[in-house]
């Protein structure tokens, strides 16, 4: 708040800097990237990850949301503002709908900027709270969400209020948990360990005097300094070096830890240059299970927007680290959403609200899995013009 101040900004923006540290997010007042942060709680201790949520860089919230266990939805109270964030097409939207794309069924709603609701008293009227949970309860259903998946927190985020401690000045009437406590209550899933490696790199990072680093999260098995590792669709081989978590070098990374990876090429390696080879959207597996990588895939997906998907086209898929153009081949028929049988053979097109099962092909390899191998590797959600358009994933490489 302090540094804010120095700067010619109004203290509470002090409190968005601590996410935001780039000079051109603190110049622009907007987070661009994503930046990640750890709070250590009594029962666990969380990666916290602040997404973008300008449609300008919704690419890049894509990283984190992908990663996230759990989503936390900012809106705010004031109901001209809410009404914003709700309409059709809104980032909000966009946002909670990606999230559930990509595995995010659980989602705590932080009710922001409760106080421009304050009375003389300087309490906030629980009816206004009230009105905010069911009118955003009834856009997350449409989009796929359970009622019993979601928790609302009412907070003033520029005071604290209700965000690590309770305010019964501000919220007499609350007797819910805390932002923070949310958090603790929260379910996480369980962890595949025992599963074959899989780690996905949403940025590579090139140090004078260490090399190249890959940044990324452990979506299932472990990982061990010294290990020899096969990184696709690079088709290369390299050895883990070091791992470090928040900044801190350990032995070993296991499912759901966001590591760094300093990793050295070993092997036989086609004859292009290291930042050719290490890139974003690498998936790092084992020598005894590779990542499958391939360019023609079954797939399943649900028109989220009016929008009309034929064959040819060639829209733009984003997989959990990477975007990358896929052409339809054909549509292999036409799903009941609710029942799961087939409706209709080969039909000619896909319209907003169907569901349907569709043979594709990527411009480029790509690394993508099964359902039944992968989780959350086999997701997928198709994007054009700032509208999520479909969501999906993997039922079999072909």
């Amino acid at each position: 708040r302090a540094f804010a101040s120095s700067m010619g900004r109004r203290p509470e923006v002090g409190v968005a800097w601590v996410a935001d540290r780039h000079p051109m997010e603190r110049s622009r007042g907007i987070t661009v990237e994503p930046s990640y942060h750890t709070c250590s709680l009594p029962d666990r201790r969380l990666t916290v990850i602040s997404v973008p949520g300008h449609h300008d860089f919704f690419a890049n919230s894509l990283v984190g949301l992908f990663q996230a266990d759990l989503c936390v939805l900012v809106v705010p109270a004031e109901p001209r503002e809410l009404d914003a964030c709700l309409a059709k097409g809104s980032q909000t939207r966009q946002h909670a709908l990606a999230s559930l794309a990509f595995g995010g069924r659980r989602m705590v709603v932080a009710v922001n900027k409760m106080d421009t609701l304050f009375n003389g008293e300087g309490e906030a009227p629980q009816a206004a709270f009230d009105d905010a949970v069911r009118r955003i309860t009834d856009v997350l259903k449409k989009l796929g969400y359970k009622a019993k998946q979601l928790t609302f927190v009412p907070v003033v985020a520029t005071t604290g209020d209700n965000v690590m401690r309770p305010s019964f000045a501000a919220f007499p009437w609350y007797g819910g948990p805390t932002l923070l406590g949310a958090l603790s209550e929260a379910p996480m899933p369980a962890r595949r360990d025992d599963a074959p490696l899989r780690v996905t790199v949403d940025d590579v990072h090139r140090i004078p005097g260490v090399g190249s680093v890959l940044a990324g999260r452990v979506e299932q098995g472990t990982l061990s300094v010294g290990d020899e590792v096969r990184l696709e669709p690079s088709g290369v081989q390299a050895r883990v070096a070091t791992i470090q978590f928040h900044h801190a070098d350990v032995r070993e990374a296991r499912a759901g830890d966001s590591v760094g990876l300093n990793v050295k090429l070993s092997g036989a390696r086609p004859p292009l240059p290291e930042r050719k080879l290490l890139r974003r959207g690498l998936v790092v597996g084992s020598l005894a299970s590779p990542p499958a990588v391939g360019r023609a895939f079954r797939v399943q997906l649900m028109m989220t927007a009016a929008y009309s998907l034929r064959q040819g086209m060639v829209p733009s898929f984003m997989v959990p680290n990477k975007t990358v153009s896929m052409r339809v081949l054909r549509i292999v028929h036409r799903l009941n959403k609710k029942t799961g049988e087939v409706e209709e053979l080969g039909p000619q097109a896909l319209e907003g609200g169907q569901t349907g099962v569709l043979e594709v092909e990527a411009l480029q390899p790509v690394c993508m899995e099964t359902m039944q191998e992968g989780g959350r590797l086999s997701r997928f959600l198709i994007r054009e013009n700032g509208v999520i358009l479909a969501v999906g994933f993997v039922r079999e490489r072909l």
